[in-house]
């Protein structure tokens, strides 16, 4: 969330010092310097975006030879039949909150809850903000945060509002064990509706000094728990 604000920091920090440089004279150089810049910029993400394109077309085709196999059957009845893979056993660490966390599976079972009821609304965006201050690494305080605490609470509720508009209602939750390798941890989380669709999440754990981080989150494909 952070770099597209730093993207627009930086490009008013461009604008405000080209007109600076201009109304002090010598400073054509520099301003083609920077269009040429923005224009060589301009041309790798046209490339860039292409090639996500096919890549995006070429996934949308084996999407469509997969769901035709199973005729007209329903997503979830479709999900049912594909392979999921295994992540181990269900997460049963009860939640306790503490000042760190040594253990991962701790964490992974208090992050799990602060997320769920996060996107249920039941967390307020303060509360997720605090959560990440304290107990994200210091990568997902660049990723999740902007530095400073109202502005990201605002952020946040931005993001909160927008998870509501979409009339999700979530209605529970598994987590499985953390997959440990080096100073990295990983877990899956699948959430459920109240209409039985199901979500899954990939989350990552970092260890650093001894003590274990929230570090990143995203979608996961459908995955099974042992």
């Amino acid at each position: 969330m952070k770099k597209p604000l730093k993207k627009a920091l930086i490009g008013s920090l461009l604008v405000s010092t080209t007109i600076t440089l201009s109304a002090c004279g010598g400073a054509n150089r520099l301003v083609e310097e920077a269009e040429e810049v923005t224009e060589k910029n301009t041309n790798e993400i046209e490339v860039e975006t292409e090639q996500q394109d096919k890549n995006y077309e070429e996934k949308v085709k084996q999407w469509g030879e997969m769901y035709a196999e199973y005729g007209e059957q329903s997503r979830e009845e479709t999900l049912e039949h594909i392979e999921k893979e295994s992540v181990g056993p269900v997460n049963e660490e009860p939640i306790i909150v503490k000042e760190s966390y040594t253990d991962p599976d701790e964490l992974a079972s208090f992050a799990s809850d602060i997320l769920f009821n996060f996107y249920r609304g039941d967390t307020h965006a303060n509360d997720y903000v605090v959560f990440i201050e304290n107990y994200g690494s210091e990568e997902s305080h660049e990723m999740f945060l902007t530095g400073k605490h109202k502005e990201d609470v605002k952020l946040m509720s931005s993001v909160q509002s927008r998870i509501r508009e979409q009339g999700i209602e979530y209605s529970s939750y598994q987590v499985s064990k953390v997959q440990k390798e080096g100073n990295i941890g990983v877990f899956y989380r699948k959430l459920t509706t109240s209409t039985g669709l199901q979500e899954f999440y990939r989350t990552e754990l970092i260890k650093e000094d001894g003590h274990w981080y929230f570090h990143n989150d995203g979608l996961s494909e459908p995955v099974a728990f042992d």
